[in-house]
């Protein structure tokens, strides 16, 4: 299926729109490709380069799958902090967005370094881009805690 569509610029005018619908269907497909070519100026002028571009449809129904990279990190106070890892495998297409929050375990979350908390809590969203496959989740350790605590990243 062809269709041919002619875009007039008027006086002045430097940039045209082309809207182009995208229809949805049940055919399996992880891609699907099209042109979208410049031709036939009306005027006489010349068409620049480039003149053709290709559109690329991603099937965006495989956002993948969320895991932390390990299922234990550890900390010594110091260096203050722990970064853990969130991977997406399986499937990188369109943006999602995911929630995480800290749960005590033995360790006792607060607020602020200094209210006697053995970390920061944490509640928060990571935000993965189209074809994004890890972020890290930065958590704070208080380095006054003395005991060796466990906490829980959901």
């Amino acid at each position: 299926w062809y269709q041919r569509r002619v875009r007039e610029f008027k006086e002045g005018e430097t940039v045209k729109e082309i809207r182009i619908p995208i229809l949805q269907h049940d055919v399996d497909s992880r891609q699907e490709e099209f042109n979208v070519i410049l031709e036939t100026p009306s005027k006489e002028t010349d068409l620049g380069d480039p003149s053709i571009c290709t559109v690329t449809i991603l099937d965006m129904s495989n956002h993948g799958t969320f895991s932390m990279e390990t299922t234990r990190y550890h900390s010594d106070p110091d260096p203050c902090g722990i970064e853990i890892n969130v991977k997406r495998t399986g499937g990188s297409d369109g943006a999602v967005a995911i929630s995480y929050k800290t749960i005590d375990a033995t360790a006792i979350g607060g607020e602020n370094k200094h209210d006697g908390s053995d970390y920061i809590k944490l509640d928060g969203t990571l935000w993965f881009r189209h074809g994004e496959t890890s972020k890290t989740i930065e958590l704070d350790v208080n380095q006054t805690a003395h005991d060796h605590s466990t906490l829980i990243v959901t």
